[in-house]
Protein backbone atom coordinates (compact mmCIF):
# COMPACT_ATOMS: atom_id res chain seq x y z
CA UNK A 1 0.00 0.00 0.00
CA UNK A 2 2.84 2.74 0.77
CA UNK A 3 4.41 1.64 -2.69
CA UNK A 4 1.02 2.62 -4.20
CA UNK A 5 0.54 5.85 -2.32
CA UNK A 6 4.31 7.02 -3.02
CA UNK A 7 3.50 6.26 -6.97
CA UNK A 8 0.96 8.33 -7.03
CA UNK A 9 2.03 11.29 -4.44
CA UNK A 10 5.61 11.06 -6.48
CA UNK A 11 3.31 11.24 -10.15
CA UNK A 12 1.57 14.42 -8.54
CA UNK A 13 4.40 16.20 -7.09
CA UNK A 14 6.61 15.74 -11.07
CA UNK A 15 3.39 16.54 -12.80
CA UNK A 16 3.33 20.04 -10.97
CA UNK A 17 6.58 20.60 -10.80
CA UNK A 18 7.36 20.36 -14.50
CA UNK A 19 4.54 22.12 -15.18
CA UNK A 20 5.13 25.03 -12.76
CA UNK A 21 8.91 24.64 -14.55
CA UNK A 22 7.38 24.97 -18.36
CA UNK A 23 4.32 27.66 -17.62
CA UNK A 24 4.56 31.56 -18.01
CA UNK A 25 1.62 31.77 -15.33
CA UNK A 26 3.68 31.33 -12.52
CA UNK A 27 7.14 33.05 -10.92
CA UNK A 28 10.67 31.74 -12.35
CA UNK A 29 10.80 28.79 -10.58
CA UNK A 30 12.76 28.40 -7.34
CA UNK A 31 13.66 25.01 -5.37
CA UNK A 32 13.25 26.97 -1.97
CA UNK A 33 9.55 27.59 -2.82
CA UNK A 34 8.81 23.89 -2.59
CA UNK A 35 8.12 24.11 1.29
CA UNK A 36 4.65 26.01 -0.22
CA UNK A 37 3.53 22.58 -1.87
CA UNK A 38 1.64 21.13 1.24
CA UNK A 39 -1.26 21.24 -0.78
CA UNK A 40 0.01 19.28 -3.50
CA UNK A 41 0.31 16.31 -1.09
CA UNK A 42 -2.75 16.71 0.37
CA UNK A 43 -4.32 16.49 -3.17
CA UNK A 44 -2.50 13.92 -4.07
CA UNK A 45 -3.29 11.63 -0.64
CA UNK A 46 -7.10 12.67 -1.65
CA UNK A 47 -6.70 11.44 -4.63
CA UNK A 48 -4.93 8.06 -3.55
CA UNK A 49 -7.15 7.77 -0.99
CA UNK A 50 -10.55 8.13 -3.46
CA UNK A 51 -8.87 6.15 -6.26
CA UNK A 52 -8.50 3.25 -3.07
CA UNK A 53 -12.42 3.13 -2.37
CA UNK A 54 -13.35 3.09 -5.94
CA UNK A 55 -11.26 0.17 -6.75
CA UNK A 56 -11.83 -1.55 -3.58
CA UNK A 57 -15.57 -1.30 -4.39
CA UNK A 58 -14.82 -3.70 -7.44
CA UNK A 59 -13.80 -6.67 -4.83
CA UNK A 60 -16.71 -9.47 -4.65
CA UNK A 61 -16.01 -9.22 -0.84
CA UNK A 62 -15.86 -5.72 -0.30
CA UNK A 63 -18.98 -4.93 -2.03
CA UNK A 64 -20.90 -7.42 -0.42
CA UNK A 65 -19.47 -5.98 3.23
CA UNK A 66 -20.71 -2.38 2.12
CA UNK A 67 -23.76 -3.27 0.85
CA UNK A 68 -25.41 -0.64 2.20
CA UNK A 69 -22.81 2.09 2.08
CA UNK A 70 -22.08 1.63 -1.44
CA UNK A 71 -23.47 4.87 -2.63
CA UNK A 72 -22.02 7.09 -0.57
CA UNK A 73 -18.51 5.44 -0.93
CA UNK A 74 -18.83 6.23 -4.68
CA UNK A 75 -19.90 9.69 -3.74
CA UNK A 76 -16.74 10.03 -1.69
CA UNK A 77 -14.67 8.24 -4.15
CA UNK A 78 -15.33 10.48 -7.29
CA UNK A 79 -15.87 13.62 -4.60
CA UNK A 80 -12.16 13.06 -3.63
CA UNK A 81 -10.99 12.15 -6.88
CA UNK A 82 -12.21 15.68 -8.30
CA UNK A 83 -10.49 17.59 -4.88
CA UNK A 84 -7.56 16.09 -5.78
CA UNK A 85 -7.57 16.65 -9.21
CA UNK A 86 -6.61 20.17 -9.36
CA UNK A 87 -3.51 19.67 -7.45
CA UNK A 88 -1.84 19.07 -10.50
CA UNK A 89 -1.82 22.39 -11.45
CA UNK A 90 0.70 24.73 -10.14
CA UNK A 91 -1.23 28.49 -10.31
CA UNK A 92 -4.62 29.05 -9.60
CA UNK A 93 -7.83 29.96 -12.03
CA UNK A 94 -7.47 33.24 -13.87
CA UNK A 95 -10.63 34.41 -11.32
CA UNK A 96 -8.31 33.21 -8.38
CA UNK A 97 -5.42 34.83 -9.21
CA UNK A 98 -4.59 38.83 -7.68
CA UNK A 99 -3.98 41.26 -10.65
CA UNK A 100 -0.45 42.40 -10.39
CA UNK A 101 0.49 45.53 -9.37
CA UNK A 102 1.75 47.53 -12.07
CA UNK A 103 5.04 48.68 -11.97
CA UNK A 104 6.32 52.35 -10.58
CA UNK A 105 7.18 54.94 -13.11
Amino acid sequence: MSVYYFIWISFFFIVNTAWDIFTPKTPTFHIANMKDRMDVLYGASTFCSSLLILMGLISPTVRQLSKDTIVPLVLAGFAGILRGLPALCPYKPEAERKPEPEPKP
